[in-house]
């Protein structure tokens, strides 16, 4: 990578070429100072560059909207790899579970790392995760939390939640059951004989129970 003053150019062959290629913003700032070292400052998201030249002072930062590979792959083909479609890639940019696209051209441009983050959101998705708790799975955990431990506190809840819904949706079925045994000429019928029933169950409800009588010896 090359570093330009208006008065000399250092190369630092240490450094990697590629990585102008993955960065979407750039910021250079001058002022008054000395050259006398290079310092280096790696971490995700943000890569700091410092150099201090006769006269100027030379800061690049590089943000990273992909770490670790080059963002050079178009959102169709992350699409045909990932097997979704481009319109769930925009919808997941816009929702903010994925990160926003580098730019080339007006055109979005993906790294390598959006194909496997688009297949753990599949799998999410088919889990029956909403969008909110796969942008919780991704961005509500602390950077250094691991996978699993992300997975088992979501996922818990979610089993909590599908075993509700399980019992709910087997009181469906048995109403299905009973209404595939209708016998009634019209709708006006049944509402009698749901009103009927329905007193019924309210009687036995409210019926005070039986005092306790100690059996006889």
């Amino acid at each position: 990578m090359y570093f330009h003053s208006p008065t000399r150019s250092i190369t630092n062959s240490s450094m990697d070429h590629q990585a102008l290629l993955k960065t979407t913003q750039i910021a250079i700032l001058t002022a008054i100072g000395n050259c006398r070292n290079v310092s280096v400052s790696i971490g995700s998201p943000f890569f700091q560059r410092c150099c201090m030249l006769p006269g100027k002072m030379l800061i690049v930062k590089a943000h990273f909207k992909s770490s670790g590979f080059v963002a050079n792959m178009k959102i169709g083909e992350v699409a045909r790899k990932a097997g979704v479609r481009t319109s769930a890639i925009r919808f997941y940019e816009k929702a903010g579970v994925l990160p926003p696209a580098a730019r080339q051209n007006g055109q979005r441009r993906y790294a390598a790392d959006a194909e496997r983050q688009l297949a753990v959101i599949e799998f999410a998705r088919k889990a029956g995760f909403t969008v909110g708790e796969i942008k919780l799975l991704f961005h509500g955990f602390r950077k250094n939390a691991p996978a699993s431990a992300r997975w088992a506190r979501l996922a818990r809840k979610k089993y909590h939640e599908m075993n509700i819904q399980i019992a709910r949706l087997k009181d469906m079925q048995k109403l299905l059951k009973k209404s595939m045994n209708c016998h009634c000429a019209s709708l006006d019928a049944c509402g009698r004989i749901l009103l009927s029933q329905r007193e019924t169950v309210s009687r036995r409800v409210q019926r005070p129970p039986l005092p306790y009588r100690p059996a006889s010896r």
